[in-house]
């Protein structure tokens, strides 16, 4: 007989959603231990606020350390349920720190008139173009934010980190998900 074995994959991180009936979902994820109070704060910020309406968010933190690798590889493979259908990513890298360094915004020519109408200056950006996000799903435009202060713990930089998304995320509701290349 013929033996089939379904491909699944069990992955360690913890998942939170807010669900406003939109079509699609901005999927949030954090791979360090300091991104995960961003995480709590930016969900906190968009659970109730009228003007993130036309998004459902999905946030993720994944484990630290070196087992992280294989749960995000599985993420990205067999998106959750909950995951619906993805308009965008955002994912957090150690983003904390006074500079902050966005990765794919190649993946998408969509970015960067969004990262133009951004309000919040600070941190200080670099934009890399020509970099892929840390966190690929296919089809999904993609940005990956590392801070220059990995574990430092400065509250301000990482209060105006949140900030910069806050505006980032109210920015893309305001004119739609940026398609990806």
């Amino acid at each position: 007989g013929v033996n089939i074995r379904p491909d699944e994959d069990t992955i360690y991180a913890v998942m939170a959603g807010v669900d406003h009936g939109a079509p699609t979902t901005t999927i949030l994820a954090a791979a360090a231990p300091e991104d995960e109070a961003m995480l709590i704060e930016l969900a906190r910020l968009l659970k109730d606020d009228r003007k993130f309406g036309h998004q459902n968010y999905l946030f993720v933190a994944f484990p630290p350390g070196a087992d992280r690798s294989p749960a995000i590889q599985s993420f990205t493979r067999h998106l959750p349920r909950e995951a619906g259908k993805p308009g965008c990513l955002l994912f957090l890298d150690s983003a904390g720190g006074a500079t902050l360094t966005l990765r794919g915004a190649g993946s998408s020519s969509g970015w960067q008139p969004l990262l133009d109408r951004v309000k919040e200056r600070t941190p200080t950006r670099q934009i890399d173009t020509d970099g892929k996000p840390g966190l690929e799903i296919p089809g999904v435009a993609g940005l990956s934010f590392t801070g220059s202060g990995q574990g430092t713990g400065d509250a301000t930089a990482d209060a105006a980190t949140v900030r910069f998304l806050e505006s980032l995320l109210e920015n893309i509701n305001r004119r739609g998900n940026p398609t990806a290349h």
